[in-house]
């Protein structure tokens, strides 16, 4: 497993702005999607007015069948992803790309409300997915990478950047935030590193001066009482 750091991911971006797939690297790398989840994803899953994304199915080349439909393989699978304004200008902007490929195909063109699609309307392959993708690392200066590998950018960038696990977890689909963390440990360490500095930060003694001639022990029921209020916080 392998993400790139925000720097990595803005070279990343800049690179693919030049590629006709520079939407579908951009909703991966904000969404955390599957591979097979943006291709299968259609215009009647986003809404556009209200900023989100619904995750009904998956697309796949199989042998001998070609592509395959399949709703998501667990519960978890089906989810609805918040998309910010900047994501829904570029969806619109796919909208306009597909508009023009479509009057380019004219009856080539076949209808299937697919979102990311070839010249003519049908489900891109993968493979050419990943020839762009890669094509796209190499242009930015990047090491080689598995467009999985987006996914778990995603999911790091968040994580690094102080969201929860369990939103982590609803985002990417996952059965339980407990299979988040142990694929993401190693975030999740840095993050717990972070938190322990925090609380450090947080509690450490502040001098504080008394009263001259006033020991500790002679604090008034008033100070004592908080003083305890205090230490019984810490407890809880």
């Amino acid at each position: 497993m392998m993400a790139l750091d925000e720097e990595q991911v803005s070279r990343f971006l800049a690179a693919a702005s030049g590629n006709r797939l520079h939407v579908l690297f951009h909703l991966a790398v904000v969404t955390g999607m599957r591979q097979g989840e943006l291709l299968g994803l259609k215009w009647s899953d986003i809404s556009l007015d209200k900023g989100h994304i619904n995750v009904r199915r998956q697309v796949q080349r199989q042998t001998g069948e070609g592509f395959v439909f399949s709703e998501p393989k667990t519960r978890s699978g089906r989810r609805k992803i918040g998309i910010g304004p900047y994501t829904i200008d570029m969806l619109r902007h796919q909208k306009l790309l597909q508009d023009g490929l479509r009057v380019k195909a004219k009856d080539a063109w076949q209808e299937d409300d697919l979102v990311f699609t070839s010249t003519v309307g049908t489900p891109l392959d993968q493979r050419n997915v990943l020839r762009d993708f890669q094509s796209v690392l190499q242009v930015a200066g990047l090491p080689k990478i598995r467009f999985h590998d987006l996914r778990h950018t995603a999911a790091s960038l968040l994580l690094n950047n102080g969201q929860g696990v369990v939103a982590v977890s609803k985002l990417l689909g996952h059965s339980n935030p407990s299979v988040t963390v142990n694929i993401y440990a190693h975030v999740y360490n840095e993050t717990m590193d972070e938190v322990a500095r925090t609380m450090d930060r947080l509690v450490s003694p502040i001098p504080i001066s008394l009263p001259e001639n006033k020991p500790a022990e002679t604090l008034t029921k008033p100070e004592g009482a908080k003083l305890h209020q205090i230490a019984l916080v810490f407890q809880a």
